[in-house]
């Protein structure tokens, strides 16, 4: 491990740290003491913030600072950061309340002219294609610090009918072009999946309730155990298998049973509709095997699909 390299581990290493001991750098890095005295003084020199302590159990100690020691990185690791905000640019509304073309920017700034072109020579020829947010989602940023600082909120939400209800929300995550977030209502304790973009208005509130985040989880893995409990399966083709690969959700999983894949997983009868789209977009290669009743269901979407051709 060259030298440079070898500081910029140190400075991850020591950053999540408040104290430690030179044996440390010695043991971990597998360097001499000479050289791990020399390296505290150029991390010094490179901004982090700490200070010696004298005695037998001395050592070292870091100061607590909000600001994060400079890190350094080859120009590949810069290619890769550069590439991974392209892709995600197209996150107009974010939970971080940044817009990923002003963090561009001030990465832009920190290289050379020549380590400019040589980035937007390597975007300009590299892709990476994602349904755009489908409509701007709400209260992202204040959502995301609910979940961190455990809150009860007040939501007013419009997806069915304009209701207002005490959640307690668990995750925010982000496909298909939409916000979404994993929710308890306080008053009935059911869970429920909310869209982020027919949230109207979000009130933090002051009362607490005593599940931990832990609990939280476990109430949620229990929820929908008992919520998708209709077993299906679907033979399932090598092309299909790869479909599945590109967009599939978490009740869902690939099995091979006697050299033949299947497509297996759980649902509520209320979603129903919903999988059968789903299933559709596998097109031929794939074969609803069980249940019975969604053989039927997805026969007869397919029967109506037909039907808009009858008059050709």
């Amino acid at each position: 491990m060259n030298k440079s390299t070898r500081l910029n581990q140190e400075l991850i290493f020591l950053n999540a740290r408040e104290s430690f001991q030179l044996k440390d750098l010695m043991e971990t890095f597998d360097i001499s003491k000479r050289t791990a005295l020399r390296d505290l003084q150029e991390l010094e020199t490179l901004g982090l913030p700490l200070y010696s302590v004298p005695g037998r159990y001395g050592g070292y100690r870091i100061l607590d600072t909000k600001l994060l020691p400079p890190l350094y990185f080859n120009f590949e690791e810069i290619t890769a950061i550069f590439f991974a905000l392209k892709a995600l640019e197209q996150l107009y509304t974010n939970p971080f309340q940044q817009l990923y073309a002003s963090i561009t920017q001030k990465l832009m700034l920190n290289l050379s002219k020549a380590q400019q072109e040589a980035v937007y020579q390597t975007l300009n020829v590299t892709h990476y294609y994602n349904p755009m947010a489908l409509k701007p989602a709400h209260f992202l940023p204040e959502l995301l610090q609910a979940i961190i600082d455990e809150n009860q909120v007040a939501l007013t939400y419009s997806q069915h009918e304009l209701q207002t209800i005490n959640v307690r929300f668990f995750d925010l995550f982000y496909r298909e072009g939409v916000w979404f977030t994993h929710a308890i209502n306080i008053d009935n304790k059911k869970w429920g999946v909310y869209r982020c973009d027919y949230m109207t208005s979000f009130t933090v509130l002051d009362t607490k309730d005593n599940l931990s985040r832990h609990q939280l989880e476990l109430s949620l893995q229990a929820h929908n155990k008992s919520f998708r409990s209709i077993y299906f399966k679907c033979k399932i083709t090598e092309f299909g298998k790869e479909l599945f690969q590109k967009n599939h959700y978490e009740t869902m999983k690939i099995e091979i049973l006697d050299n033949q894949a299947y497509l297996t997983g759980y649902y509520n009868e209320s979603e129903i509709n919903y999988l059968v789209h789903y299933l559709i977009e596998f097109g031929e290669h794939i074969k609803i095997e069980s249940p019975e009743s969604l053989k039927m269901s997805y026969i007869d979407q397919l029967k109506t699909i037909l039907n808009r051709y009858e008059s050709i």
